[in-house]
């Protein structure tokens, strides 16, 4: 465990537990990178949610922080976050088109041993664990839910969908929230779907909100709501699938006109694919408004 940043004073003058880590991992011969970043005062006996946040292809856990903001936000509300490192600045995300697939990578393990080696080390909910991705990241953290869903509690995805294998995977067993956040411009992840070059296809981000939604019984037709904000540009249309057996809930946030970056991110950090227009909300404090939801109302896993 390797700390790249110094120690925080606490008001005794006492050197305080060092809050941003770097941590590896063996899983299947490979070393695994991971940043850690535990908020102040973090009391080492009391469990904290722990949001985990997958970069998009060509990424890095470094810079999936500085885009999202999650240190700021996990500051304020107390939850361990965690960005890993996918191999090659990949994930093996099940579609064939990335240098982690080609390798044969198991990601799906990675993550699962990440999950139980940080609860070994720091104060995690086992309960509380939520996986957020953009891109490649987010088709990752599609396929590990669906894998693995007594591991998640939410799910949350930016520029990513369900591929045609993976919704055929869906049932009564994903039980997970879910938000998709999505801009109709993306030329790299298209809103409306894309054929693989294998075989198969990504489905149309409606289609697929539409389709977790049916899994975790949720409502199938839920009204459309336009978000009307001062500054706001392009506009963001809202989803809302809910259920009043379970209280899972199934959101889509639709960015017309919004591109493949991350929205909210600082100017200049997609170079690559970005098209369309960039976009003003804040993906990063949408998104855990969306998971403390999930966890005040105690939504059942899988």
């Amino acid at each position: 465990m390797k700390g790249f940043c110094l120690e925080e004073e606490n008001k005794e003058g006492k050197n305080a537990v060092e809050r941003e880590l770097e941590e590896t991992i063996v899983c299947n011969g490979l070393i695994r990178h991971t940043y850690v970043h535990l908020p102040p005062g973090c009391d080492m006996s009391k469990t904290l949610p722990l949001l985990i946040a997958l970069h998009g292809r060509l990424g890095t856990g470094k810079k999936m922080s500085k885009q999202t903001g999650f240190n700021a936000i996990a500051d304020r509300e107390r939850f361990v976050v965690v960005y890993p490192d996918g191999i090659k600045r990949s994930w093996a995300d099940g579609r064939g088109i990335t240098r982690a697939d080609a390798q044969n990578i198991d990601d799906v393990a990675f993550l699962d041993r990440l999950i139980q080696s940080l609860a070994a080390k720091f104060p995690v909910d086992l309960a509380g664990v939520y996986l957020v991705g953009h891109s490649n990241g987010g088709f990752m953290a599609l396929r590990f839910s669906i894998e693995r869903p007594r591991r998640v509690a939410a799910v949350a995805v930016v520029a990513a969908s369900l591929t045609d294998d993976l919704a055929k995977r869906l049932d009564s067993a994903t039980k997970q929230s879910a938000f998709f956040i999505h801009g109709t411009a993306d030329a790299v992840t298209p809103y409306e779907g894309w054929s693989l070059p294998g075989g198969g296809r990504t489905l149309p981000v409606e289609e697929a909100a539409k389709a977790w939604a049916t899994a975790c019984g949720c409502s199938e037709s839920p009204e459309p709501q336009k978000i009307d904000q001062a500054g706001i540009n392009p506009r963001v249309f809202v989803k809302n699938y809910g259920s009043s057996e379970n209280e899972n809930q199934v959101k889509l946030y639709r960015l017309e006109a919004g591109g493949h970056a991350w929205p909210g991110e600082p100017e200049g950090l997609t170079g690559f694919g970005e098209k369309g227009g960039r976009h003003e909300i804040n993906a990063g404090e949408e998104i855990w408004e969306f998971f403390k939801r999930v966890r005040e109302h105690g939504i059942p896993r899988g």
